[in-house]
């Protein structure tokens, strides 16, 4: 007995070799849950290791553990999108659905019972991912509140929208904002329209202002806002030219040849479109300043006729009538 007078019992347990071997598979490589054998996939010991590295390796697991809370919370803290392989009672449990879609909003599409349209799981995905947009009820997809976070996170979010939430134009100018290839996705009306086009630059929101202002004055001032516009998206355009011509890739995981082409394209592709977004405002722009210089043309001359008539008109005033 050990001088404090405490005895320490010691339990040593040995795995039987089957199961220490597919638990070392599985530490090393999680994906070998799917060969493992039945019984093997029926141990939660494996089962949790290979879960706490790859979430989604929940699919291979045996019905039972698929079921079991301890696993499906362990899977859903690493993928939320683990949530698609959770039993069907799991899959309408609130709290658990709230954990997936915090930590992957994309999860809400495996979300049952109502889920999809409840409040706050909805707002939880979004937060995460605004394209979980697509996945919300009808209603939430018509709520401006709900859709302005989507696009505000996810610009091409807005094609999801809904209703009143579809139309509103703080929210158009939020997704373009977000992401300026939104504007592809719009109808053609917003096409043309200059803010839509200048929030899609990043062109700051009071020199856009000014700018739409500008239609309102003839002076000094506002010719200096349209010229700073331009400079703008001259410089908009030249960096989207430089894009296009410089595309890299550099995702890790596009080692393969015709990744790294087709990535390069896209990006390529991408660049394009702002490009010509960009000569498109400044287009606009520059038809915008002519006409107000041609205006300002227009309204001196009728000023310098109204001067002249009435210096011609002096020297009669005081003349006697010949009657």
């Amino acid at each position: 007995m050990p001088e404090d007078g405490f005895e320490v019992d010691v339990t040593l347990v040995q795995r039987p070799p089957e199961q220490a071997h597919w638990l070392r598979k599985v530490e090393e490589a999680p994906s070998e849950l799917r060969n493992a054998p039945d019984n093997m996939k029926a141990d939660i010991e494996i089962v949790l290791a290979a879960v706490t590295q790859q979430g989604r390796m929940i699919q291979y697991a045996s019905e039972e553990l698929q079921d079991s809370a301890e696993v499906i919370s362990a899977a859903l803290e690493q993928e939320g999108s683990a949530l698609e392989f959770a039993g069907a009672a799991h899959r309408s449990n609130r709290s658990i659905v709230l954990q997936a879609v915090k930590q992957n909003g994309l999860a809400l599409r495996y979300a049952s019972g109502g889920l999809s349209s409840d409040h706050e799981i909805v707002a939880a995905a979004i937060n995460e991912n605004g394209s979980a947009l697509q996945f919300a009820g009808d209603q939430l997809r018509s709520d401006l509140r709900i859709v302005l976070a989507a696009v505000q996170r996810c610009g091409c979010a807005w094609q999801w929208a809904q209703g009143d939430a579809r139309e509103d134009r703080g929210i158009v100018l939020a997704a373009v904002a977000s992401d300026a290839s939104v504007i592809s996705l719009l109808p053609q009306n917003y096409g043309m329209d200059l803010e839509v086009m200048l929030t899609a630059l990043k062109v700051s929101e009071d020199l856009v202002r000014r700018c739409l202002l500008s239609q309102q004055t003839l002076d000094l001032e506002t010719l200096t806002t349209i010229d700073e516009a331009i400079s703008n998206v001259e410089g908009e355009v030249a960096a989207a030219n430089r894009k296009f011509r410089v595309a890299r890739v550099v995702h890790p995981w596009a080692r393969h040849v015709l990744q790294r082409q087709n990535l390069r394209m896209r990006a390529q592709v991408r660049a394009q479109q702002k490009v010509l977004l960009a000569q498109r405002a400044l287009n606009a722009l520059l038809t915008r300043k002519a006409g107000m210089v041609k205006r300002a043309a227009k309204l001196k001359k009728r000023m310098e006729a109204a001067r002249q008539k009435q210096l011609e008109g002096r020297p009669n005033a005081g003349r006697p009538s010949s009657n």
